[in-house]
């Protein structure tokens, strides 16, 4: 939290339609071998105060903002996440802008679920394959009840959400069939 911001400093000034990129942390406590973050680091946050503040700076210098959160996942403090998205909704009210974030959806449980039911908001998942060996080889931990449970909370509270899950074609230890099984699940 002593990275100053760029945003509230004024050293980026905000164009109509631009895609801004919204830090709130850094770091990732996963060890996916395919990734090229640089893995298996306690996740530093910046104060949830910073974050809406940024939002309502951005908000006031222009409109129709997408707003990309480069967090590995928000949704891994759940309190914290939730007043996030609360102080999002709030300051940038009815315009036209979108949030994005990246999630394990297992962390998505009813009430923010329930936060989450706006045209505003978008979920991408790096579900990435649902074979056991390919995960394993891959050390990406996976909870399909947990993401169909959560996936059913949105489904259910949430409908205007967009969900978009990301699969992986040719890791290591899977098979195209296994591809194809990953691929109708997801579908």
């Amino acid at each position: 939290s002593t990275i100053p911001s760029p945003f509230l400093t004024g050293v980026f000034r905000v164009k109509p339609g631009q895609r801004i990129s919204l830090e709130t942390s850094r770091g990732c406590p996963l060890q996916c071998r395919f990734c090229d973050w640089q893995n298996f680091q306690a996740t530093r946050w910046f104060p949830a105060e910073r974050a809406v503040k940024e939002a309502a700076v951005i908000h006031r210098q222009t409109s129709g903002i997408f707003f990309f959160v480069t967090d590995a996942d928000i949704f891994t403090d759940k309190e914290r996440a939730a007043t996030l998205l609360r102080g999002w909704d709030r300051v940038t009210g009815s315009e036209s802008v979108h949030w994005h974030m990246q999630t394990d959806l297992a962390h998505i449980d009813e009430d923010l679920a329930g936060l989450l039911n706006s045209h505003k908001f978008s979920l991408g998942s790096g579900i990435e394959s649902i074979q056991p060996a390919a995960l394993k080889r891959m050390v990406r931990g996976f909870s399909r009840r947990g993401v169909e449970r959560s996936i059913g909370h949105l489904k259910r509270l949430a409908p205007e959400v967009g969900v978009h899950l990301q699969l992986i074609s040719g890791l290591p230890a899977d098979t195209l069939a296994g591809y194809r099984r990953s691929l109708e699940w997801a579908l």
